[in-house]
């Protein structure tokens, strides 16, 4: 694109590879051809203060117990072990369960905390998106196989509460990886464009895409469109990024791609939420 600077990244190793999933950010069936129109989401109005509070208070007292419980097996292990018991193998696959599943309550947990502080509890700033893109793809642990195209336009740097557009970047970001066209490798292209009123960011993976009747679904909060033993995730992704975007006086916007396999999401941000300053 004319006037931007131009970053790749084509990286290759043994690191480990994510589940394969055969659906684009959470996908139906393969898309055809010819793709719909693109699906702009606004998400509904956002919950007022007191019930945002309520949300945030609860999620926030939850995170401990819900760790304990993930730990809880490590350490009747570890116990057991130094007291020389030996754990039937039936026994073991049991903690496992527990600590598989304990872990998916914490992520969930930590997933409605971080719905209830959107636009809230943070101090806006002016931000360096070229910087904040790469430290969300260090953050995410995309793999060494995945190839990664990003351009980010000069003079991208807009006045944003960070812990938002780091969520909304993670969120994206983790949706590409997690639905990518599988094995063991991927594509990620990700565009930043500075426009006359905010921003627009725009995340692209190479996934089968998400069939026209499921792309409603992909916004839904709590839902997920695959078996979450098949992809783990709370479903809350998609949703908390939509929210980001509202909160921002923008959309989230999400198409298939007809040239290819694979899923658009378009992300815009146009002014502070009411009660962040800059």
């Amino acid at each position: 694109m004319p006037g931007t600077d131009v970053q790749k990244a084509d990286v290759t190793g043994g690191e480990k590879q994510p589940r394969s999933a055969k659906k684009g950010a959470g996908a139906g069936a393969p898309v055809a051809d010819a793709a719909p129109p693109p699906l702009r989401r606004r998400r509904e109005p956002m919950m007022d203060d007191e019930m945002q509070a309520i949300i945030y208070r609860i999620s926030h007292d939850l995170r401990a117990p819900a760790r304990a419980l993930h730990d809880l097996p490590s350490w009747v292990e570890e116990d057991l072990d130094a007291a020389g018991v030996a754990l039937p193998g039936q026994v073991s696959r049991y903690l496992e369960l527990m600590r598989r599943q304990a872990g998916r309550m914490h992520n969930f947990i930590a997933d409605l905390l971080t719905h209830s502080r959107v636009g809230r509890m943070q101090e806006a700033v002016e931000i360096d998106l070229a910087s904040a893109v790469a430290d969300a793809l260090r953050r995410e642990g995309v793999p060494q196989s995945f190839q990664i195209e990003v351009k980010v336009a000069p003079g991208a740097r807009p006045v944003l509460g960070p812990m938002d557009l780091d969520r909304l970047l993670s969120a994206l970001i983790s949706n590409a990886v997690r639905h990518h066209r599988g094995g063991g490798s991927g594509q990620i292209g990700i565009e930043v464009v500075p426009e006359e009123e905010g921003v627009r960011i725009v995340v692209t993976d190479d996934g089968p895409g998400i069939a026209p009747e499921d792309r409603e679904r992909a916004f839904a909060f709590l839902t997920t469109l695959r078996s979450r033993d098949e992809v783990e995730g709370s479903g809350m992704g998609i949703p908390i990024a939509a929210r980001i975007c509202e909160a921002y006086g923008g959309t989230l916007e999400l198409e298939s791609l007809p040239e290819r396999e694979g899923c658009r999401f378009t992300a815009t941000l146009r002014h502070l939420p009411e009660g962040l300053s800059g």
